[in-house]
């Protein structure tokens, strides 16, 4: 008698191991799975077997196009435009995804009619996701002032009602958009925008969720209020709008269901200021660096780069910090941090200086007697670009050591402790070091795991986010990928 788990529903026997069993899905069902791969992919499923050739071209599989996927180093423009206007033609719809990036399209820039036309595809009926970048050089010199982009595409606001993901870059926000009933990843991109236009935006979007305002200008201070809101997120990376037009200030008026305010950058002193957010857990960067310091103000608390000017109140919500140390480079500053927002279980700080610059310049690390009022809650540190018993043998008592330590003493709650090394001081020589100068038995936690790794390739970092859809993550500031070595101390 063969066992009830190998017997099929209804006494039927079960299929031989070796049969495509996917190929039995509906067809519903592949062609949802062939419309989120990518345009390439997509379309090869064609060769599979006989069973998949008709699904791509198909109704049943949502078109996902991404017109630059189709481009060829050196290849004809021709045979591009030809490309997407004979997938249009032919599909019957519906879409699921579009792309389209005019700036770097090899056709003429002349032949405006061409996106409109196929935005007017009905291959693209009830289309969720849409990337739209419209023809418009933005590399102008800091000290001039960009030509006004052109305005976004009419074309674009026929998937008002059903759009779920949009990116609209290099053009001019209108002042009175349609309405977004669906809309819920949102990123402006290189974007003229202004005060109304971004008000009126937001208030069309009733379930918007994510916020990506990436080289925004035209709008010194955004003033933010949404009720579905949950995380924002400020870029800013090589374009650079005239200092007069550019975004300096965030004001988060009415955010009641926000979770997470991000400053994705490092060298923007960018000013933000929270009315009301009652929900704010994920919290970052603060940054001193020294081409500019962030400014964050709380009501009455105002923190100007690492230096806390005044507290009138505790930050109680938020419980996960990020950190660019630069120029201060003090245990003080980042003690005043967790008496700021004294409910902190996450606390991530990125080191700038090298050795050889911080010998020159540094400042010291801490204070005479490093003290603590209130209970340490944090579970989880990670220290980027540590440098450890390589830093000391500077002036003063400036080692990352003695900043390390600090936690690795103190941290009752510590679950985690991760320092992210150069390649060249991954080795058993510099771990046993750092094991006996960061007096590791002597650690307050004893449940703590202490990691050492180190980065074999490039990883990605949150000021590389390019979509609204990478600020919906359950913690940003973790790297994406663990590809490198990875040692813990025992």
């Amino acid at each position: 008698m063969k066992p009830a788990g190998l017997e099929a529903p209804g006494g039927q026997a079960p299929p031989p191991e070796d049969e495509d069993r996917i190929s039995h899905l509906p067809d519903a069902v592949l062609g949802d799975i062939i419309s989120l791969l990518p345009t390439k992919e997509g379309a090869r499923t064609q060769i599979l077997a006989t069973r998949w050739r008709h699904l791509w071209g198909s109704s049943s599989a949502p078109l996902n196009l991404d017109c630059n996927a189709l481009r060829r180093p050196g290849g004809s423009s021709d045979i591009v435009e030809s490309a997407v206007s004979s997938i249009l033609s032919a599909h019957p719809g519906p879409g699921r995804r579009f792309c389209l990036d005019e700036t770097r399209r090899p056709y003429p820039r002349s032949d405006e009619a061409l996106a409109d036309s196929w935005l007017s595809s009905p291959a693209l009926h009830n289309l969720q996701h849409l990337e739209l970048r419209h023809n418009y050089t933005s590399s102008y010199p800091s000290y001039h002032r960009p030509p006004p982009p052109p305005p976004l595409r009419a074309t674009a606001f026929r998937f008002a009602r059903t759009l779920r993901v949009a990116t609209f870059g290099n053009c001019t926000l209108p002042s009175s958009p349609p309405h977004f009933p669906n809309l819920k990843l949102l990123t402006l991109e290189k974007a003229s925008i202004s005060d109304c236009s971004l008000r009126n935006m937001i208030s069309q979007c009733p379930i918007l969720e994510c916020l990506l305002l990436h080289d925004v200008y035209g709008i010194p201070c955004a003033r933010i209020s949404s009720q579905s809101l949950k995380s924002i997120g400020v870029r800013f990376g090589w374009f650079r709008a005239s200092k007069d037009h550019r975004l300096e200030e965030l004001v988060i008026e009415d955010a009641p269901s926000l979770e997470k305010l991000l400053n994705l950058n490092v060298s923007y002193a960018l000013h933000v200021t929270v009315v009301s957010a009652p929900k704010l857990e994920i919290l970052g960067y603060v940054s001193d660096f020294r081409f500019g310091k962030t400014k964050f103000v709380f009501g009455s608390t105002i923190i100007q780069g690492l230096h806390l000017h005044s507290m009138a109140a505790r930050i109680w919500t938020v419980k996960t910090l990020a950190v660019n140390m630069e120029s201060s480079r003090s245990l003080n500053s980042i003690i005043d941090m967790l008496r700021c927002f004294p409910c902190l279980e996450k606390l991530y700080i990125k080191f700038f200086m090298k050795k050889e610059i911080l010998c020159r310049f540094g400042s010291c690390w801490l204070p005479k007697k490093p003290t603590l009022d209130i209970p340490l809650k944090l579970k989880k540190i990670v220290l980027d670009r540590y440098q450890g018993t390589y830093s000391s043998g500077c002036r003063g008592n400036y080692s990352e050591v003695e900043f390390a330590k600090f936690f690795v003493l103190n941290a009752t709650l510590l679950e985690s402790m991760i320092f992210r090394v150069e390649a060249e001081q991954y080795n058993k020589k510099f771990f046993e070091r750092e094991r006996m100068a960061l007096q590791y038995e002597k650690r307050a936690s004893k449940a703590a795991r202490y990691h050492f790794t180190t980065d074999r390739r490039r990883l990605r970092e949150v000021g590389e986010f390019n979509h609204a859809s990478d600020l919906d993550l359950t913690d940003p500031f973790l790297r994406r990928t663990s590809s490198g070595s990875f040692w813990q101390l025992v």
